[in-house]
């Protein structure tokens, strides 16, 4: 299966979508994963154990390794456009919520394209984007890890193969560096 997650920008956000890419590497350890993500918060997926690539747009130069595309400039739009067309992916996530975020799931021509419904939205017009919304049952006032473990569950998993393990952990600024190994560890 191949799975496209779509969580672009706020570093904060891209490290509480981390447990999503291991709960899918654990419920389906064939998956290829791959990460769109923007230039300044690319970095952090370095530490993301079980991807593919990491598709970076809105980048100052278009470079290609064994595990980061990066395409830069007004030309680089396209030829992102134009590689997520051939990838084929069975899933585009949206985890982000936003309509640019949503705009390149579709972008990406995935078989589904799964996001948050409208009122779990930051912009509640992306859902006419999504092939399939989900409804993150549970609190309103639930940490967003929960939400997103529950976003998983509810769009590619199947119940018997995933559990959310969730823990809450309290950083200090000042260990933040020492303890972001442990961030990616966590799991939905």
């Amino acid at each position: 299966m191949k799975i496209l997650i779509v969580r672009m920008s706020a570093l904060g956000d891209i490290v509480h979508a981390l447990p999503v890419l291991s709960a899918i590497k654990r419920a389906m350890p064939d998956a290829q994963v791959d990460w769109l993500v923007e230039e300044n918060y690319a970095s952090i997926l370095s530490i993301a154990s079980g991807l593919r690539k990491r598709i970076i747009v809105r980048a100052e130069k278009t470079f290609e390794t064994a595990d980061t595309l990066s395409f830069g400039g007004l030309v680089g739009y396209r030829n992102a456009a134009r590689y997520l067309w051939n990838q084929d992916y069975d899933v585009a996530l949206d985890l982000q919520g936003l309509i640019k975020s949503a705009i390149w799931a579709r972008i990406s021509f995935a078989d589904r394209v799964v996001g948050f419904d409208a009122p779990n939205l930051r912009e509640p017009q992306a859902a006419f984007l999504y092939s399939e919304t989900v409804t993150p049952h549970g609190p309103s006032g639930n940490h967003v890890i929960k939400r997103i473990c529950r976003f998983f569950r509810r769009s590619i998993s199947s119940p018997a193969r995933s559990k959310c393990r969730w823990r809450r952990m309290r950083l200090r600024r000042p260990r933040l560096r020492s303890r972001l190994p442990d961030l990616a560890a966590t799991s939905c």
